[in-house]
């Protein structure tokens, strides 16, 4: 793992800086692998490295695309805020592992369609069927299996 690198997101797009300590723990990814870590300071001053999976990362910058579970925006972190969302439009969720989820916030002007992966279901909407989440709400989505998915919508 490299050392005194700082990743901080803009848009969602990693950005490498410069670490200092005085900083507090930094996000360091790896160049080799892409693997993105992150640095606790433990106990007698022994620092403890975990690894970040994508649904520990979020994106303040999600923009909506395509009409269908094929061509929506694919979510791949676990915190997104989907700032744009042009009529019709939608995001689809990441396969992942059961025990893990991904929360959207549709932050836009319209509806948004949120798909499930393929072959995946939300709640007890049919296979590959889009949730509609409204203007102004938060949803998260918990994987409980290879396919099933439970949605808790905000009010």
């Amino acid at each position: 793992m490299p050392q005194n690198l700082k990743v901080i997101y803009t848009a969602g797009v990693p950005v490498v800086a410069d670490f200092n300590a005085s900083d507090g723990p930094p996000l360091c990814v790896d160049s080799s692998t892409g693997i993105l870590y992150g640095l606790a300071r433990g106990g007698g001053g022994v620092d403890v490295v975990a690894v970040l999976t994508p649904c520990q990362q979020a994106n303040a910058a999600v923009f909506a695309t395509g009409s269908t579970q094929a061509t929506a925006t694919e979510l791949d972190v676990g915190l997104n805020y989907v700032s744009s969302v042009p009529p019709g439009t939608g995001v689809s969720l990441l396969s992942y592992t059961a025990g893990t989820a991904q929360t959207v916030y549709n932050g836009g002007l319209n509806p948004l369609k949120v798909y499930p992966w393929v072959g995946g279901q939300i709640n007890q909407l049919a296979t590959n069927a889009a949730m509609t989440l409204p203007v102004n709400t938060t949803c998260r989505f918990d994987l409980v299996s290879a396919t099933q998915i439970i949605a808790l919508l905000s009010a």
